[in-house]
């Protein structure tokens, strides 16, 4: 099976030219990372894709080399957002890639759901999970599933608001370590598993 996480931009960055993996290094990110390179160290570097919505450069994978800089779609308004993400080609470049996967996580921000313009021209084969705030959820693409990111989760697990996704998807991949990739074939089948594998493992 092949797996996607999709993910964001962040604020904090390292002032230099790097890989876009390394770039950020904000919350969420180096939260991700954590559970990413956790998985990887494991089962292979294959296991798990990532990419990144930079309000800069648009859909980024991780080995992209960029410069630092100070865009960003948050406390954007809508048509703005919608006007550089059309510019950059996000919707169609995701929606490209994504047909390449089997399983898509996305952990964004309200902005950068809505920089991907709506739903995607995939099959159901395609499982789209959104990992997202309830301030998201009506920009949802409608063929996909919607995680909700609620103040409840980030009570549990002791973290901020905009760490959270990331922090939730690193207590995923330390389950997957434990249990095995077939938590990952489970979550597929059942999207919903998703919190009760992640709370289980709390």
């Amino acid at each position: 099976m092949r797996i996607l996480v999709i993910s964001s931009c962040t604020g904090e960055k390292r002032c230099y030219r790097t890989s876009a993996v390394e770039i950020y290094t904000g919350g969420q990110h180096q939260h991700l990372m954590k559970g990413l390179e956790q998985v990887w160290n494991k089962f292979g570097k294959e296991t798990i894709d990532l990419a990144i919505i930079s309000a800069k450069y648009g859909l980024l994978r991780e080995s992209d080399v960029i410069s630092c800089y100070n865009e960003t779609f948050a406390k954007l308004s809508e048509k703005l957002v919608l006007e550089r993400s059309k510019a950059l080609q996000i919707h169609e470049n995701t929606e490209a890639l994504i047909r390449r996967y089997d399983l898509v996580f996305f952990l964004l921000g309200k902005e950068y759901v809505w920089s991907l313009c709506g739903a995607f021209a995939v099959t159901d084969a395609v499982t789209q999970i959104f990992l997202a705030g309830e301030n998201s959820k009506r920009w949802i693409p409608h063929n996909s599933h919607f995680i909700h990111a609620s103040n409840e989760l980030r009570r549990q697990f002791k973290t901020t608001h905009f760490d959270l996704k990331g922090h939730v998807f690193a207590k995923l991949c330390a389950i997957v370590c434990k249990r095995g990739l077939e938590v990952f074939e489970t979550i597929k089948q059942n999207p919903h598993k998703f919190v009760d594998f992640v709370l289980d493992g709390k």
